[in-house]
C-alpha cells in the first residue's frame, strides 16, 4: 500500500489539554501524526482510543514544538487528548496517514533560531527511497503572523495562528534516499522559533521496474521461468 494522507484536523486554545477531533472514524491499521506547538509547557501524554502514542522527535529550547505518532491503530476513535505538562497557549494539528510498517520512525532533527525563514533541520539520509517526512514549525512574533512557501518539495497542510503565534505542518512523500529538510516563512519576523522533522517507513512494496535497492544502490532482478510442456 502506497503512503497517503487520509485526514487531517486541528485544535487552537488555553488550559492544560486540547482535544482535537477527527471528522472520520481512523482506519485500523494506519498512523496516526500529532503535531504540537506551544510557547509555553510541553506535551505530557498524548491519548486516544485504539491507539498507542509516541514522541518522535521534540525542540524546546525556546519554545516547543513536538511530533508524536501511533502506528497500526485498531478500532480507533475520533477524538485525540493532547495533555500538556502546564497551563499553555498552544495549537495541537493530528493527521492520519495510510500504508506505514508497524514500527516506522526512522530519521529525524530539530532547529532553532529567529527571523523569517524557519527550518526543520536537516536529517541523517533515510533508510528507504518511499518514506513520509513530517515537518513542524512554531513561530512567535510581536504582532500576528502566518506561514508561506514550504521548501524543498513540501506541502504546508495546516496551521493554526494563536495571539502573535504561527504554527504549522508539512510533508513529502520521498521517492529516493537523500537527507531530509525543510522550511517555511513567516509572514513577519519571529523573535524565536523552533522546527523539527521526522520521517516514517513505508510498507509499499517497491515497483517491478524500479529492482531492489540494497544501501543505496539498485538492483535488478530478472525471474526467468519455463513451461515444460508433457
Amino acid at each position: 500500500m502506497s503512503i497517503a494522507l487520509v485526514q487531517n484536523n486541528k485544535s487552537t486554545g488555553t488550559g492544560s489539554s486540547l482535544t482535537p477531533t477527527f471528522s472520520n472514524t481512523p482506519t485500523s491499521g494506519n498512523m496516526l501524526v500529532l503535531i504540537s506547538g506551544s510557547s509555553i509547557g510541553t506535551v505530557s501524554s498524548v491519548t486516544s482510543t485504539g491507539a498507542t502514542w509516541t514522541q518522535a522527535v521534540q525542540e524546546n529550547s525556546v519554545q516547543d514544538i513536538e511530533i508524536w505518532y501511533a502506528p497500526n491503530i485498531s478500532s480507533a476513535g475520533t477524538v485525540i487528548t493532547v495533555n500538556y505538562s502546564g497551563s499553555i497557549v498552544a495549537a495541537a494539528m493530528i493527521a492520519e496517514f495510510s500504508g506505514l510498517i508497524t514500527v516506522p520512525l526512522d530519521k529525524r532533527a530539530t532547529n532553532v533560531g529567529s527571523g523569517t525563514a524557519l527550518d526543520s533541520g536537516t536529517t541523517a539520509i533515510i533508510s528507504e527511497s518511499f518514506e513520509l517526512c513530517i515537518a513542524g514549525f512554531l513561530g512567535v512574533s510581536i504582532s500576528n503572523c502566518s506561514l508561506s512557501t514550504p521548501t524543498n518539495g513540501y506541502t504546508l497542510q495546516d496551521q493554526e495562528n494563536p495571539t502573535h503565534q504561527a504554527c504549522g505542518w508539512s510533508y513529502l512523500i520521498t521517492s529516493s534516499q537523500t537527507t531530509q529538510d525543510t522550511g517555511v516563512t513567516i509572514s513577519t519576523s519571529a523573535t524565536n522559533w523552533v522546527g523539527a522533522i521526522a520521517t516514517f517507513l513505508s510498507s509499499a512494496v517497491v515497483p517491478a521496474n524500479q529492482g531492489i535497492v540494497i544501501q543505496g544502490q539498485q538492483t535488478n532482478i530478472i525471474v526467468k521461468t519455463e513451461m515444460i510442456v508433457i
